[in-house]
């Protein structure tokens, strides 16, 4: 295995438009609030969508225990929830999210964040399967190293043989040092491979310096997984990387775009990566000058190389970003500060730096609790969007359907 460290609210209808300025023609949307039949406080929502299976899932607090419930996308409306798993030891986090994906053949997995010491940031990955998305078998973490640092900011994909992977943010290196990483080393970048009996059977570094708490992502390409994540340099530079998995070996990483973003901490602001055949497409939110942005780049050979970066936020964005790729157009969504409070915003940009106008999907929170976002594509060309909201007593997540026109 190869390793590298180079730098190379009630149910409505909304409808919004957005008349064109210098972009294309004018965007119209419009946004369905879908019914969830979520209990108590809920938040940490993510979608997956493999083929023509769609998963929610979320964090769901009960007194002292938290629960990791899903619903999955059924006659145009989410299923009754499940539950996975349930527990009093977690570490349910704003940005660090559990998950409940669909696999292909009706398998499921899922995983979770369990708390390994009393320190605030000791947790490990927890990983489950299901045949039938209903009785699930736990099979512990991707990781043995035993520390009890920081485990988490997990993506997932399936390889051709039926594997399933993992990469993951892992604090081994920084034991003793803390959250902030004052230890002898750095937070590194690792995978985990499990065959169809749940047994590990390949792992390893990717990067032995990265990010500390900025969320990882992939997709799938032609003829390999792509995954994309935040580097860190020595000396502090942060910018959006991308390697790829090739029969067995993850690739010497290339930077998507050189931001050259010089920051002391982590921004925990993770890129979002979709891939539909050679044609890939990274959506990434960035601060060199001081004043954030959120970048986007193409790609037309699997992620090997990156065009320009095209800038598309609106002028004060929080990041946050999300991003679907439509009959080679992406769809980006992001967090951006507006009049009256923040709002998930969505663009339509095609290669070659051809946009429509942004319009405002629904309204959010500036503030952490707020959480990020998250989309998922349709056989029909609608979105299913998941957030949380913030004005009631407790968090609770949401989600709607959006229909572009």
């Amino acid at each position: 295995m190869k390793m590298f460290k180079n730098i190379r609210f009630a149910i409505l209808l909304a409808v919004v438009f957005v008349a064109g300025c210098e972009r294309e023609q004018s965007t119209q949307a419009r946004v369905e609030v879908l019914d969830v039949a979520a209990q108590a406080e809920t938040f940490a929502p993510q979608l997956f969508a493999v083929g023509e299976r769609v998963s929610l899932s979320w964090l769901e607090r009960v007194g002292d225990e938290h629960a990791l419930r899903y619903s999955h996308w059924q006659d145009n409306r989410w299923s009754a929830p499940r539950t996975v798993r349930k527990g009093s030891d977690w570490f349910a986090n704003w940005a660090d999210l559990p998950g409940v994906r669909p696999l292909e053949g009706g398998r499921w997995m899922a995983w979770w964040l369990q708390k390994s010491g009393d320190g605030t940031y000791a947790y490990d990955v927890q990983l489950a399967f299901s045949d039938d998305g209903e009785n699930w078998q736990p099979v512990g973490t991707p990781h043995d190293d035993g520390t009890q640092t920081e485990h988490g900011f997990v993506t997932a994909f399936e390889l051709p043989n039926n594997n399933v992977a993992l990469a993951w943010l892992d604090g081994r290196n920084t034991a003793g040092g803390g959250h902030e990483h004052h230890g002898p080393g750095g937070m590194t970048l690792r995978y985990g491979m499990f065959d169809t009996e749940g047994r590990l059977v390949d792992e390893a570094e990717i990067d032995a310096l990265t990010c500390d708490c900025c969320q990882t992502d992939s997709a799938v390409a032609d003829d390999a997984v792509v995954l994309a994540y935040r580097d860190r340099t020595e000396e502090e530079i942060r910018d959006i990387l991308v390697t790829r998995f090739v029969d067995g070996d993850w690739s010497e990483p290339v930077r998507v775009h050189a931001d050259g973003w010089k920051i002391g901490g982590c921004p925990v602001n993770g890129p979002a990566i979709a891939a539909d055949g050679e044609n890939v497409a990274v959506a990434w939110f960035t601060a060199p000058t001081g004043k954030g942005e959120v970048r986007l780049a193409f790609s037309e050979d699997g992620g090997r190389t990156f065009s320009p970066a095209i800038r598309v936020d609106d002028g004060h964005p929080q990041g946050r970003v999300d991003l679907v790729l439509a009959d080679g157009r992406a769809l980006v969504s992001w967090v951006e500060a507006g009049e009256s409070g923040a709002e998930v915003r969505l663009r339509d940009v095609e290669p070659g730096n051809k946009s429509k106008q942004s319009i405002t999907l629904v309204k959010t929170d500036a503030g952490r609790a707020a959480g990020f976002p998250r989309m998922a594509l349709l056989d029909d060309g609608s979105l299913l969007l998941t957030w949380t909201a913030t004005g009631g007593a407790a968090r609770a997540m949401r989600s709607a359907r959006v229909y572009l026109k």
